[in-house]
């Protein structure tokens, strides 16, 4: 039996980037995707939904995203798989997480729509991920 675990969002950053720079040599950026669904209710009023993502990316894909300067309300499309984890936080409590692993991600608002900070220039087409 063949199995598939694939996840493709397009939203909106919530915030800017979070890149960290492990020991091991390799770079991580972190992404808070906000993916809002409009629908009617049963008497017939617009609501909104929005679901938040926590997206990760290593590597190269994570330097690109480092060197694209992602700010809040970027909008982007993200692809990859969604993985699980478990953690104990500061105060020794139990945690559980979901995380879209990227495996591409693609920069949908020109970069000079991007408030406060200028990316430098680089194609930010689909950036797929490797190493």
């Amino acid at each position: 039996m063949a199995y598939l675990n694939r996840c493709e969002i397009i939203g909106n950053t919530g915030k800017p980037a979070t890149i960290v720079h492990l020991q091991s040599g390799s770079t991580k950026a972190s992404l808070s995707v906000a993916v809002t669904k409009k629908y009617r209710d049963k008497n017939g009023e617009q609501k909104e939904q929005t679901n938040w993502f926590n997206v990760v990316a290593f590597g190269k894909l994570a330097e690109t995203i480092e060197k694209l300067a992602i700010q809040k309300g970027a909008s982007i499309y993200v692809s990859g798989e969604m993985n699980f984890r478990n953690y104990t936080d500061q105060d020794g409590n139990a945690r559980s997480i979901a995380e879209l692993s990227a495996e591409t991600v693609q920069l949908l608002t020109p970069r000079n729509a991007q408030p406060q900070q200028q990316a430098p220039a680089q194609n930010y087409g689909s950036m797929g991920q490797s190493g």
